[in-house]
């Protein structure tokens, strides 16, 4: 693993880190709201590519 990649890797995790904590307060902040429904966030990992005869895991 390259150092590009283990930034980007990192980079990534720190932006779901943050989607996550964003959706939970937004439940928390709405939660005594009347006709709120809550928001969950999603997570799948990311699609695999291929360079030359090597498969890899893009950000990975």
């Amino acid at each position: 693993m390259s150092l590009f990649s283990s930034i980007q890797l990192a980079k990534n995790a720190l932006l779901t880190a943050q989607l996550g904590l964003q959706v939970a307060g937004n439940n928390i902040a709405n939660a005594s709201t009347p006709g709120y429904i809550r928001q969950e966030i999603v997570l799948t990992p990311a699609a695999s590519q291929k360079r030359g005869a090597v498969p890899f895991c893009a950000p990975c």
